[in-house]
């Protein structure tokens, strides 16, 4: 039913960015990606200034990294690699950006071009690079366990095991 209400809001204000980009969200929560993929597109088609332009809200922005989701999640990883590269090329001030150009990287088994590209998301964010829970998560992902181990001990002796849990789920959750 949310899918018609969205829609219907993308036909009453087809010039409206905000409206194919909640249509996307609809479909992309419904599970129907290769819908969401063409209502992300159309909003980043009818809000491309934005990418430029740096504004308050950049509409095309959240389309894009919704897009680059709905793209893995369909398993369009070349139109995920495409997509995340480009919209890192024109808005490369942008730590979203970095962190979708990451997780396409990722998903197509270029773990260390990722960890490139989310190390200067992370700068983008004015944090000193990697964290050591991004770092041990690239380090699961390519069967580095004990290497995991080796900077996740420490912080788990410091009382951090929430961290060193979410790391392990986010490693877990991403092989499958």
């Amino acid at each position: 039913a949310f899918i018609a209400v969205a829609e219907s809001l993308g036909r009453r204000y087809p010039s409206e960015p905000e409206a194919r980009y909640d249509e996307g969200l609809a479909r992309e929560m419904a599970g129907d990606y290769r819908g969401a993929m063409v209502a992300f597109g159309a909003t980043v088609q009818l809000d491309s200034l934005s990418l430029v332009a740096g504004g308050v809200r950049c509409t095309a922005c959240d389309a894009y990294e919704h897009l680059v989701h709905a793209e893995i999640a369909a398993d369009s990883m070349g139109a995920a690699l495409r997509d995340a590269a480009y919209w890192h090329r024109v808005a490369p001030g942008t730590p979203a950006s970095w962190d979708m150009w990451a997780d396409a990287l990722e998903r197509n088994g270029r773990l260390a071009d990722a960890v490139e590209a989310r190390g200067t998301a992370a700068r983008l964010r004015g944090e000193d690079g990697l964290s050591v829970r991004w770092r041990a998560y690239y380090l699961l992902r390519a069967g580095g366990i004990a290497g995991a181990g080796t900077l996740l001990t420490p912080a788990e002796r410091a009382g951090t095991a929430a961290a060193t849990t979410a790391v392990i789920s986010d490693a877990c959750s991403a092989s499958e």
